[in-house]
């Protein structure tokens, strides 16, 4: 980690700090805030510098990563729990490497984790990457035996504990973003590049429990979309039109009632699953009040009995490029929309530290 006092530790945190505070203060609330999702997403890599495309290193649940989050270091899941944290979200995720020291020091602290798999197996991996941006035929993104072979991996390093699903994992991403990463944009890439690859994906999860024989597997698995529009996902007739995040949502539902309409079979119950295991999640730039016009009250007429969650929730201030959002009163209304939903879950707010790594 590059050298500063417990100051510059603090201001890199500065950016939650409202959430966290928030957070604790409800802890006099009637409301049961235990089984609302209240999250912070977590990658906090040691630079103050941009060095985004020069690293791999970038899976914090690992044993190296422990110096950050590990009780003899600088202790961040702890200080997470003691502000009201109840949930982390993560990123990165190398198989090979132990996650369950981390998963450990979760429970520990009662709280909850949601891991996901890394873009690696799907456009990165020079060897047999599944779902390269460039691929040209829906054919080219099959992922089940990839994904299958690193999920098996994540099963036998951390995730499960004496056979079951380790009790700190809440849920798991199958892929961030795959619209924007799977391809170019939502809006010039057909959507059977990334549903197929996601099908896929979700069977080759499935298949990896079985082959580690995982007993009663009962954690869920999401979908992590962006708010971005797709023009190309086909909305049922008397839904609202290309509705952002939530039209990948349909297109995502519609390959699981029928794969074949993307060039897949499946080899698992993939309806199944879905109807007892899945949920909605995406990542929005967007201010509660906008949210709730913009997805939420569509989301609840198309998806009445499906959980969702905001996975990266954050209005930042843009430097006066809009009106600045008051992150106390939002991250408030966000609580109390969760509280009177019958489908949001909660939200993971974006993020833990600054991405200096990354530009800021």
């Amino acid at each position: 980690m590059e050298g500063g006092s417990c100051y510059d530790i603090a201001s890199r945190v500065a950016v939650a700090a409202v959430f966290l505070v928030l957070l604790s203060a409800m802890a006099a609330d009637a409301t049961p805030e235990s089984k609302i999702m209240k999250g912070i997403s977590y990658g906090p890599f040691p630079s103050k510098t941009t060095v985004y495309g020069r690293h791999v290193i970038d899976d914090f649940m690992s044993d190296y990563a422990k110096p950050l989050w590990g009780q003899r270091g600088r202790g961040d899941l702890e200080l997470m729990q003691n502000m009201g944290v109840n949930t982390v979200r993560m990123y990165g995720n190398n198989p090979e490497e132990r996650h369950g020291d981390f998963l450990d020091e979760a429970q520990r602290l009662n709280m909850k984790v949601i891991p996901g798999i890394s873009f690696y197996p799907y456009t990165q991996s020079p060897d047999d990457a599944c779902a390269l941006p460039h691929s040209t035929a829906a054919s080219n993104n099959d992922c089940y035996n990839v994904i299958r072979t690193y999920y098996k991996q994540n099963l036998q390093n951390g995730f499960l504990q004496n056979g079951a699903y380790h009790p700190a994992i809440d849920s798991v991403i199958v892929m961030n973003e795959p619209e924007l990463n799977i391809g170019n944009f939502a809006n010039t890439v057909h959507p059977s590049y990334f549903i197929k690859a996601m099908l896929s994906a979700i069977d080759g999860m499935l298949s990896a429990e079985k082959d580690m024989r995982v007993r009663n597997p009962q954690v869920r698995f999401t979908v992590t979309f962006s708010f971005a529009t797709c023009p190309l996902c086909q909305t049922p007739i008397g839904v609202q039109p290309n509705v952002p995040g939530m039209a990948q949502m349909l297109e995502l539902k519609r390959g699981i009632e029928n794969p074949e309409l993307f060039g897949y079979t499946p080899k698992n119950d993939l309806k199944s699953f879905y109807a007892t295991r899945f949920y909605n999640s995406f990542n929005s730039k967007n201010s509660a009040k906008q949210l709730q016009t913009m997805f939420f009250n569509p989301y609840a007429i198309s998806f009445p009995t499906m959980d969702v969650a905001v996975l990266e929730f954050h209005q930042p201030d843009y430097g006066g490029a809009q009106q600045p959002v008051d992150q106390a009163e939002d991250l408030q209304q966000m609580m109390e929309m969760t509280r009177n939903s019958d489908q949001l879950i909660g939200f993971s707010f974006f993020e833990w530290q600054v991405r200096s790594d990354k530009g800021g």
